[in-house]
């Protein structure tokens, strides 16, 4: 069998001229190129994805709008699709592409997440949450010809044992960013961001020498690649993040992350964050 996991690019969320009203403003806005690069980054949940299925596919594929076209020639099995509200609209689009296909949809991600109902009505079977455990359920549901349509995560999932993604799916020297999630997990209810209604309130973490692996994979792929950690609030656990900024010490590599404003209080994270390699940091408050 053949998947195709694919990253639908980022269109607007509003109106014609609210998503123009919006791209101007942005146009004016200190940084936004650093905005844009996190933006552009490799969807780093659907490396994942492709760890947890290898087993059950001959052929896995990585398909990412942001800098490729979908070749409509080839023919695949199935196709997973994770997105966010800004890709919604195009990943419809493309699921009915691909439904007229007979192809088998899944989907899963920050939207189907939290708008399982509206996704339902283009693809076949939706990912509530976290898919270490329910997306070979489903496989394994999906063989035997009786696949559900919602499948919702209800564990809690131990970092330590998520697969490492595969990186070498990318085509990686299209990229300036490579994504290593971390972390999952915040303590804050921020109302503009929806990490808890994913992730829930526990900041759960791989830990240093797991992330030291996947680092030097990603250094061998590409020896000079600034990463994302993609965590919604990598510095959230100060013992960790100490921890883990002497071990990027050593690395030498560049990275950006995310955080909270409560970071301004941590004079020992704040000393490490230079030589650790940091270089950009997306605050919340």
């Amino acid at each position: 069998m053949k998947l195709a996991l694919i990253s639908p690019i980022g269109v607007g969320m509003g109106t014609n001229e609210e998503n123009k009203y919006t791209a101007e403003l942005y146009s004016n806005l200190s940084g936004i190129d650093s905005l844009r690069e996190l933006m552009s980054c490799a969807n780093s949940p659907l490396l994942t994805v492709a760890s947890i299925l290898e087993s059950f596919f001959d052929e896995i594929e990585y398909i990412d709008e942001e800098i490729e076209d979908i070749d409509w020639e080839k023919q695949y099995d199935m196709v997973a699709m994770s997105f966010m509200t800004q890709q919604a609209t195009r990943a419809f689009i493309l699921a009915e592409k691909f439904k007229k296909k007979g192809v088998y949809l899944i989907a899963g991600g920050m939207h189907p997440t939290n708008s399982p109902e509206e996704v339902l009505k283009y693809f076949n079977t939706v990912f509530i949450g976290e898919g270490e455990i329910t997306l070979p359920q489903f496989m394994r549901d999906y063989l035997n010809n009786k696949p559900l349509s919602v499948y919702k995560n209800t564990k809690e999932i131990n970092m330590e044992e998520v697969p490492i993604p595969r990186y070498d799916l990318l085509k990686i020297d299209k990229y300036k960013t490579i994504p290593l999630q971390i972390s999952r997990g915040c303590p804050h209810n921020c109302e503009f961001c929806a990490s808890t209604k994913v992730y829930g309130p526990k900041y759960r973490h791989k830990s240093v020498a797991k992330v030291m692996r996947e680092i030097e994979i990603i250094q061998k792929l590409k020896p000079n690649a600034q990463i994302y950690f993609t965590d919604d609030n990598m510095l959230v656990k100060k013992n960790f993040a100490i921890e883990l900024l002497d071990a990027l010490k050593d690395k030498k590599i560049r990275w950006m992350t995310h955080t909270d404003i409560s970071v301004a209080d941590q004079d020992e994270i704040l000393k490490r964050l230079f030589s650790a390699g940091c270089r950009k940091l997306v605050i919340g408050f």
